[in-house]
This record gives structure tokens, C-alpha cells and sequence, in this order.
């Protein structure tokens, strides 16, 4: 009978780890921050129609804000992934567009964002994905 608590113990122990790796590679779609005291936004959106993708890091006082995104498109027949990368510099607003090529699904659009003021720098990650039932 300790052998089997055991193995229910170590089974969930497993699990739990395998739970908390699972949900740590999911990025949020839209983050926060607040640097020097200052609040920013940073934000990842495909349109509801996949027809277009958009990411933004804005600071609401003068900071250096990037974006740096990428989104994932694939092609209707063959079935090929489309890949493009816009980068963004800027002061208070960054933002990048993306638009769906002709023949192409939408899939995902992921973002490298960051703050700077002063001496201090936030980076963070966001994500937002597009996806049909058929």
C-alpha cells in the first residue's frame, strides 16, 4: 500500500511540473508594465477575421519603446508557412501592421517588446493566435 502512495505522489508531483512548464510557454496577448513608476502597454492582436495583425509597446512619458514581431501565415493548398519579422524604434509608440497575403491562412502573430528610461529596461513577450474550425 506505500508503494502505491507513492506512485500516486510522485504521479502528481509530475504532473504539476509538467502543468507549469506547459503554461509558462504561453505569452499573454496584451502586458502592463509599469517602469519608473510610469505605466506602458504592450500588446500582440490578430483581427477576429484573420485578416490582419497588429503589435504595439507604448510608455506614457518620453521613454525609448521597440517592438520587434513576427507573424506566421500558411498557404491555402500547399500548406507552406509564410514568415515576416517588422522591428519598431521609437519614442512613447511603437506599432507594426501586418496584412493576410492573398492565398494565406493567418496563424500567429508573437512580439518581443521594450522599455527604456533612465537606467532602467522592461522586455516582455506577447502573442495572439488565429484559428478556424472546419
Amino acid at each position: 500500500m506505500k508503494k502505491f502512495g507513492k506512485r500516486i505522489l510522485a504521479l502528481g508531483v509530475a504532473l504539476s511540473i509538467i502543468c507549469s512548464i506547459g503554461c509558462a510557454s504561453f505569452a499573454a496577448s496584451s502586458i502592463k508594465p509599469t517602469v519608473n513608476g510610469i505605466k506602458g502597454s504592450a500588446s500582440s492582436t490578430m483581427a477576429k477575421d484573420g485578416e490582419s495583425a497588429s503589435a504595439s509597446t507604448t510608455y506614457n512619458a518620453s521613454g525609448a519603446v521597440s517592438v520587434k514581431s513576427t507573424y506566421t501565415s500558411l498557404h491555402i493548398s500547399s500548406r507552406k508557412p509564410r514568415t515576416l519579422t517588422r522591428t519598431k524604434g521609437n519614442y512613447g509608440t511603437a506599432s507594426v501592421n501586418f496584412t493576410k497575403p492573398t492565398n494565406y491562412v493567418s496563424q500567429r502573430i508573437s512580439s518581443e517588446h521594450s522599455i527604456s528610461v533612465s537606467n532602467q529596461r522592461w522586455t516582455g513577450n506577447t502573442s495572439d493566435s488565429y484559428w478556424i474550425d472546419k
